[in-house]
């Protein structure tokens, strides 16, 4: 039966023993203060625009072509060495000599050239700088484009451009509710303390109730204030409280299975590491890699980063995250019967 002072008693004492434990603070507080760092590291600068530098020397209309893409951060110059010097620094992604008869060139059809160095160290910026280099250079021909090309914008970003890491933040910092349950547990095994705490009237269930509630407890208000000291009132808050709530305790759960199959507390740290990987490289690398996108469906980080980036960045609604509440409940409910059968062997053994 289970005894609600029992439970109460083992999650306060799991508090107090978190709150103590230097290496469980880190764990804890480490993800939310680096959360801050990055966050500000960022500038109002979107990086999506590159920098380009021109040395014009003929005042071609191809500089103006270039400022009304809305593609670049275009400086001027009138020294080539120096333009390339900058490329060479990482100052800007790419330098471009137009020819003082370049316009002439271009109305007599005489194809003219134009030098574009480029940092290839910046793959992304650098395939920004050749399309949008190309579509300058075909409106200063005057070719249109063969279409009437509508845009419709659905699901519009409504954060900042700091933000956009937020979300991968909030599934790092969760998952350290599966480190401090399963470390929490597995050290009172291996110091005894359990095996005294049950000769006392409670059941090893309302131990890891204990337990399981103060991680999901930890692991909710780490989560929450990253999101609150990086987007105070940003997105919807019910439904990023309904996925921090779900999803801390999801990993918690599986903390405590870890720590009821774990075999001392070096084999549980290691087995908590690994399985920190898994579940987060993917989820990751997901926008990079159709593998790793593939990989991640599987994973319950993947619907609490899918949710938390969804209801942060566009205000989506709770009712409209039904995929990834499912998938973070059915992470749940596989838990359970791992937690049974660990439960049952814990019994065994005692």
């Amino acid at each position: 039966m289970c005894s609600l002072r029992t439970v109460a008693a083992i999650f306060f004492k799991d508090l107090e023993d978190a709150v103590r434990s230097h290496s469980l603070i880190l764990i804890l507080v480490g993800p939310v203060l680096l959360s801050v760092f990055f966050a500000r590291s960022f500038t109002g600068e979107d990086v999506r625009r590159p920098a380009l530098v021109v040395c014009d020397a003929g005042s071609s209309g191809l500089v103006q072509a270039l400022h009304s893409t809305g593609l670049f951060r275009v400086q001027e110059s009138e020294d080539w060495e120096d333009c390339l010097e900058k490329v060479h620094q990482g100052q800007v992604t790419a330098a471009i000599q137009i020819p003082a008869t370049f316009d002439r060139d271009l109305r007599e059809d005489r194809f003219p050239r134009v030098d574009l160095v480029l940092d290839e160290g910046a793959r992304t910026q650098v395939a920004i700088v050749r399309e949008g280099l190309r579509g300058a250079l075909r409106h200063q021909a005057g070719q249109e484009m063969p279409a009437d090309i509508r845009v419709t914008a659905l699901n519009r970003f409504q954060g900042e451009v700091r933000q956009i890491l937020l979300p991968i933040w909030v599934v790092f910092t969760c998952l350290g509710g599966l480190m401090v349950t399963s470390s929490t547990l597995v050290e009172e095994m291996e110091k005894k303390t359990l095996a005294a705490v049950l000769l006392a009237p409670a059941s090893l269930g309302n131990v890891l109730m204990g337990k399981l509630g103060a991680g999901v407890l930890l692991a909710f208000v780490s989560s929450a204030l990253v999101l609150v000291l990086n987007s105070w009132g940003q997105g919807d808050l019910l439904a990023l409280g309904v996925l921090l709530a779900l999803g801390s305790l999801v990993f918690s759960a599986a903390g405590t299975v870890l720590g009821l199959f774990a075999r001392g507390q070096a084999a549980a740290n290691a087995a908590a590491s690994v399985l920190y990987l898994i579940l987060i490289v993917p989820v990751a690398l997901a926008d990079l890699s159709a593998t790793m996108r593939a990989v991640s469906m599987w994973l319950p980080t993947w619907y609490l980063y899918d949710g938390v980036n969804r209801a942060l960045l566009t205000g989506a609604s709770l009712g409209s995250l039904g995929l990834d509440l499912a998938g973070l409940t059915l992470s749940l409910f596989l838990l359970v019967p791992l937690g049974l059968w660990g439960l049952r062997r814990q019994k065994v053994a005692d």
